[in-house]
């Protein structure tokens, strides 16, 4: 049975719950584990272009970057969607990003054995990803 814009739809939404979802739990973990109230996670090893996000880090070290959705404004549903997925190596404003694949979001959300770590951002973009991890 063929996908539709509405299934598509809502596994980009899932796919976006799971990873903010998974993102915030970190900093929940981190806060529990430092026993510190902050927002940020401090001493915690720093991804480029932002300041001490455990989050991020998380991200980088689970997908290889940190995912980002963005509105279609040709969508029909606009601005009621989950956007487009993007993933970018660094958190700096001049980074370029990549589009998700739908087929990948599609596998994620089914449960399918998908690249993660480096392996997803070197498979999606052809780059290093040990670079863009810095210790502070």
């Amino acid at each position: 049975m063929g996908q539709t814009r509405n299934s598509h739809q809502y596994n980009t939404f899932l796919f976006q719950m799971t990873i903010s979802t998974a993102h915030e739990i970190v900093h929940l973990f981190t806060g529990y584990l430092t026993g510190r109230e902050q927002n940020a996670s401090p001493g915690v090893p720093n991804v480029s272009g932002t300041s001490d996000d455990a989050g991020f880090v998380f991200e980088v070290q689970a997908l290889g970057g940190i995912v980002a959705f963005y509105s279609d404004p040709q969508d029909p549903d606009n601005p009621h969607q989950a956007g487009i997925a993007y993933i970018f190596p660094d958190a700096r404003d001049s980074t370029s990003g990549k589009r998700i694949p739908q087929r990948y979001i599609e596998d994620f959300v089914a449960g399918h054995s998908v690249p993660v770590n480096a392996g997803f951002l070197e498979w999606l973009l052809g780059v290093d990803t040990l670079a863009v991890i810095q210790v502070s």
